[in-house]
């Protein structure tokens, strides 16, 4: 029994085991502290709930969001049990260990608690306070052992009694009308039980396999459970630093495009419009000025690139032409009469070729000429320069603002490193968790429950194989009983009878009483511990509400070595990881670290109202030292705007000399095509001349790919310059446009110098309290993450799970169907045994009297039978329905001769008394009496008559 509970013990140290590595050696005291900071709270209160008041995972700010690699074993999906077939047995099961234990289901009482040491004080009071507590239990175990032990003893008294020739041990011969529905009912009856009897065996021999085959399969569950919480605790860490080093780094990205966009900002500020500082229109027009000069100088130069390149085109055709003039003085010649009509085209095409463009008095206007030579260079510049040093006090105010949030980032630095050190502690125990882990060497244990189980499955399947032995005896007894014939009949079969199958039932009822005791002592034992295990053990860790269940299974693991603490406080982290909460939850690190505390503080640290004030005081002194034009160029614009000609400005006649779209007049094709058709007729008048139709072909391909090309470029983009010197100074009025740039360059100055730190103060808060949203953002974001997101239990839940199931459900689930199987028939087998013990009574009972002659019966075994049967009147009414009905009183109903006329027949003249015996006569109503004397008549044989036709 000690033997057999520590194997059941064994196999539930897999699942403490399990638990056990899910708390490092600082998390009991981390939950202990978390508990009694809550004052009463019992554990169900969520770690999460204080940081859930003032944290929102509702984050503006987009980061990287963590995505694990992780692949586990069990990847947190429900395994669905597969019953195989016993469903009906476990539901049963279920509902009966339910039942009688129902006050397992409930907490044990503080007083039932062992101490830590495995102390219980006082054995007796103890076992009496716990067989209290478990009462239904005892009850039914109480029940199984009065029953090992009742019924044995009443076997014992039923065989002395047969013994003694009494109990049924001789059949009377007693003729009683009520015998045969008897016999039949109880046949029935017996069948039935024989029935259920066969379904508990057959469930008995199915779920001891099953729980042998299930038992190989937990050494690989446990080595994948322990794999996935490696794998558990490791992505817990790499979820950690992710929120920690990539998540911070993407702070810094967005704090740094931010800055980036503190220029944008402040161009939106300090461009706002002119009606405000006036900057847009006043640098647009510097840029004009400069437009301006840089074009009429672009303008110029292309110009004297046209005319060049005007004049090599001229003088390429003018040679081309000469070409063709040689060739057409041959046509004119006596011998060139036959080519006229070429030499008539080709003459078209020589005097179609000619330029289409003139541009050799395409020069400036005057009016260009003095604007450019009247547009100061050093006012251009200086515009610029004022533009470079409004850009250099944004580029100062932006190094300011990198600075002061430089500040800000140092003190999300120093919160970082507070959140470090949740990160740490969560490393920490989960570096212990790993290190239980590692310590946890289980092999011995497997070790044991394989070599157990074997054990197990033979000594159960032993106890199926008696049990089915009984059963294949009650069967056989009743086919004997049901099939076989009657003890002293006509026909009786030496083997197949009545009287052995009685003896087969007397023979199962004994091997009954005899294994009884073993059968169902053994029976109890399995009970007793598989309901224990099942609703101590397995209940508590599936759902871990009764936490002084864990307690004890936690001092039990810990009394055999299998762990090196306790389980005292792992119900909470049971019940939290099962609702698959964060590892910051699970293990309690509030109690530690106070994050709200840590939040707020760091927040309040986050004061960058000095630096801002530095930051504005500075940025406005050099606005106001910043001019944007000098007096003198002031009065150069002023004296371009009061010149007579400015506004009279002319660009058409340019327009009007670059607005022809061809460059080169003629068919140039033609002309190539031409050079080809008279080469036979040069070929006959003058061969000197052939070479001259390649240099035109060769002298026209190179002007119509290279040099007109350039040409056109260059048209187009001087006429680009003269459409945009159009805009520039012809649509507008320049006059007015200078005098007005003048004007609200002095007042954008003025502007500028008065209010300038109002808008750079808006700047740089508005910078700053960015800066500052992203890192509260941040905060918030990273705390959040720590506390509830890192390290959801539900990988490790799962694992846990499927360890847990491996055992309470594929393995514990097969154990207590077994016991409930044997106990089942076990308990059907009690009315079985009476029934089998009156069939037996029945099956003794000898041939009825009332069928034959008084004295027939005591001969029908010495007497040869005629076998050959008449036809009785019923069939030869049926074969020939018109035959004379026969009388045929001397065959019974089966169409045998009776037994008198078989007497009668066969020793008609025989004697009629065998040496020794003495005929029975029975008197009426009184008692027969053998008659000693032979000479005493005896009654003849009945008379045979077999009819008047036969």
């Amino acid at each position: 029994m000690g033997a057999f509970y520590s194997g059941r013990i064994s196999l539930l140290a897999l699942t403490g085991a399990i638990v056990v590595v899910m708390m490092g050696s600082g998390i009991c005291d981390a939950t202990a502290a978390d508990a009694g900071g809550r004052g009463g709270s019992n554990g169900t209160e969520s770690a999460a709930s204080p940081a859930a008041a003032v944290l929102s995972p509702g984050i503006p700010v987009d980061y990287t969001p963590y995505v694990s690699d992780t692949v586990y074993s069990n990847n947190a999906t429900v395994r669905k049990f597969d019953a195989k077939g016993m469903l009906p047995l476990y539901v049963v099961t279920d509902l009966f260990m339910n039942l009688v234990g129902s006050d397992l289901k409930k907490d044990i009482p503080a007083d039932l608690i062992p101490a830590e040491d495995g102390n219980i004080g006082d054995v007796y009071a103890y076992s009496k306070q716990w067989m209290a507590f478990e009462r239904g239990v005892v009850i039914c175990a109480g029940v199984g052992v009065g029953l090992a032990i009742l019924v044995p003893l009443v076997g014992l008294l039923f065989c002395c009694c047969r013994c003694c020739g009494k109990c049924g041990a001789n059949a009377k011969k007693t003729d009683r009308n009520s015998d045969p529905c008897q016999c039949g009912t109880l046949t029935v009856a017996f069948v039935l039980l024989c029935l259920i009897l066969t379904f508990g065996v057959v469930c008995a021999f199915v779920t001891n396999e099953y729980m042998r085959t299930n038992v190989r399969k937990v050494n690989s569950t446990y080595a994948d459970t322990t794999q996935d919480l490696q794998a558990y605790l490791r992505d817990s860490k790499s979820h950690a630093s992710h929120i920690l080093v990539r998540n911070f780094d993407e702070l810094k990205d967005h704090i740094k495009e931010s800055l980036n966009d503190t220029e944008v900002t402040s161009e939106r500020l300090f461009d706002s419009g002119v009606d405000f500082v006036g900057a847009d229109h006043l640098f647009a027009f510097g840029d004009r000025l400069a437009r301006a000069d840089k074009g009429i100088t672009s303008l110029d130069a292309s110009f004297t690139r046209l005319r060049s390149l005007e004049q090599t085109l001229r003088s390429n055709v003018t040679t081309i032409r000469g070409w063709l003039d040689q060739i057409l003085q041959e046509c004119s010649t006596e011998r060139g009469q036959p080519f006229s009509g070429l030499c008539t085209e080709i003459s078209h095409a020589r005097q179609n070729l000619a330029l289409a463009i003139d541009f050799s008095d395409l020069a400036l206007s005057s009016a260009l000429g003095e604007l450019e030579r009247r547009i100061s260079p050093s006012v251009v510049t200086q515009v610029r320069e004022a533009r470079l040093k409004l850009s250099s006090v944004r580029a100062d105010l932006n190094k300011e603002l990198r600075n002061a949030s430089g500040l800000v980032m140092g003190k999300l630095e120093e919160a970082r490193t507070q959140m470090r050190g949740i990160e740490l502690k969560i490393r920490e125990q989960a570096n212990d968790a790993r290190l239980q882990l590692s310590k946890l060497d289980l092999s011995p244990y497997f070790d044991y429950v394989y070599q157990y189980n074997n054990y197990v499955w033979y000594g159960k399947l032993s106890l199926c194989v008696l049990i089915l032995l009984i059963l294949v005896i009650f069967i056989l007894a009743t086919l004997f009983g049901v099939c076989g014939s009657r003890i002293g009949s006509l026909y009786e079969d030496p083997f197949c009878n009545k009287g052995k199958g009685a003896c087969l039932m007397m023979c199962g009822v004994g091997l009954v009483f005899v294994f009884y005791f073993f059968v169902a002592i053994a029976v109890t034992a399995l009970f007793v511990v598989g309901i224990n295990l099942q609703l101590l053990g397995c209940d508590s860790v599936s759902n871990p509400t009764a936490s002084n269940h864990l307690k004890v299974l936690g001092i039990v693991l810990h009394q055999y070595g299998v762990i090196e603490s306790d389980l005292k406080d792992v119900p909470q982290i049971l019940q939290k990881c099962h609702n698959n909460e964060g590892i910051y939850n699970v293990f309690a690190l509030d109690s530690t670290y106070h994050v709200r505390g840590v939040m707020e503080k760091r927040l309040a640290d986050m004061d960058v109202l000095p630096a801002v004030g530095h930051i504005v005081n500075d940025a406005t002194r050099r606005i106001k030292s910043t001019k944007f034009l000098s007096e003198l160029d002031r009065a150069a614009l002023l004296d371009l705007a009061n010149a007579p000609w400015i506004n009279n400005i002319s660009l058409e006649s340019m327009k009007q000399q670059l607005a022809p779209s061809e460059v080169l007049k003629g068919n140039l094709e033609a002309i190539i095509n031409g050079t080809f058709t008279v080469e036979p007729m040069l070929k006959a008048l003058a061969a000197d001349k052939v070479g001259i139709t390649f240099v035109i072909r060769r002298e026209l391909t190179r002007l119509e790919q290279d040099l007109i090309p350039l040409i056109d470029a260059e048209k187009k983009n001087a006429l680009t310059i003269v459409n945009d010197l159009s805009v520039l100074l012809v649509e507008r009025n320049p006059s007015d446009d200078i005098r007005s740039f003048v004007n609200e360059t002095d007042i954008a100055e003025a502007r500028f110098h008065q209010n300038s730190e109002p808008i750079i103060r808006t700047i740089a808060n508005d910078t700053l309290d960015n800066v500052e949203r992203y890192v509260s953002q941040y905060m918030n974001y990273s705390l959040y993450e720590m506390m509830n997101s890192v390290g959801r239990c539900g990988p490790a839940s799962a694992a846990i799970n499927s360890t847990i199931d491996a055992i309470c459900l594929e393995v514990m689930r097969p154990f207590n169907g077994y016991w409930l199987s044997i106990g089942w028939f076990l308990i059907i087998l009690l009315p079985g045994l009476l029934i089998g013990i009156a069939l037996a009574w029945h099956y003794r009972l000898p041939e009825s009297f009332r069928s034959g002659s008084s004295d027939s019966s005591d001969y029908e075994t010495q007497m040869e039978i005629d076998t050959i049967p008449l036809a009785h009147r019923q069939a030869r009414k049926r074969v020939h329905p018109t035959a004379t009905t026969l009388d045929n009183s001397a065959y019974d109903s089966r169409a045998r001769q009776s037994k008198a006329t078989q007497w009668a027949f066969h020793n008609a003249f025989k004697h009629q008394t065998p040496n020794g015996y003495y005929p029975v006569r029975k008197a009426s109503g009184g008692p027969s009496a053998p008659m000693g004397d032979e000479s005493i008549y005896t009654r003849p044989p009945s008379y045979y008559y077999p009819g008047s036709n036969s």
